[in-house]
């Protein structure tokens, strides 16, 4: 019964008015100052609630040798486009303490850390309690701006996902902050593959001081 109260309000929280959208360029500055959206309250949350359920069985996943199969492509610093992403099937392995996605037949697969509410790129914002505000500190000079209103040019949400955005920064002066990189999530909320992402953009300045005014980009769907 829990499940089935639960689906209008997604259908609610993936309807409704926006309101203004983050940049989504590198190299912005920005001010630290954090705010509260209720909206993006309740929809991040309900991401957050996915992680903690999938982290639960991520042990049996990884015994059972479950396999995905993700549409992965990826352009270094230097490189003019992305290329034509290629299938990528992977498993889920551990490393340490943490479980990442190994890639079955050796290709490339750039988003290896499996997210969780513990470990992972919404790990900052997951083990905040109660009204969350963004931007969030992480460490003595970064920072992590997110919204769950995204552009659908870089993320749409559809019945039963929501999409994050994601803003890394570290500190220029004082308050303010410079955009290195911007990462677009839409994580699956219920049922098979609850709490995988089945979407994943990252454009990121961060490591690309060699190649002037390159980006690293990498692009990943859930087949």
């Amino acid at each position: 019964m829990t499940k089935f109260l639960f689906l209008p309000l997604l259908f609610l929280l993936s309807c409704v008015g926006e309101p203004a959208k983050t940049p989504d360029s590198t190299g912005d500055t920005v001010t630290f100052e954090p705010v509260t959206n209720l909206e993006d309250n309740e929809r991040v949350k309900a991401v957050c609630k996915a992680l903690a359920n999938k982290e639960n069985v991520l042990n049996v996943l990884a015994s059972s040798g479950s396999e995905y199969t993700y549409s992965f492509s990826q352009k270094n610093c230097s490189d003019p486009a992305l290329p034509e992403a290629k299938n990528v099937v992977v498993r889920i392995g551990r490393s340490d303490n943490n479980y990442i996605f190994k890639s079955k037949n050796g290709e490339a697969f750039g988003f290896t850390d499996i997210e969780t509410a513990s470990a992972g790129v919404m790990a900052d914002i997951c083990k905040f309690g109660g009204t969350l505000e963004s931007p969030i500190a992480t460490g003595s000079t970064g920072a992590l701006w997110w919204t769950t209103f995204t552009a659908s040019e870089h993320c749409q949400p559809g019945f039963g996902t929501i999409c994050v955005h994601l803003q890394r920064a570290t500190q220029a002066s004082g308050d303010q902050y410079r955009i290195h990189t911007n990462e677009w999530i839409k994580f699956k909320l219920y049922d098979q593959n609850e709490g995988f992402f089945v979407e994943r953009k990252l454009i990121s300045s961060a490591g690309c001081k060699s190649a002037k005014g390159g980006k690293l980009e990498m692009k990943v769907i859930l087949k």
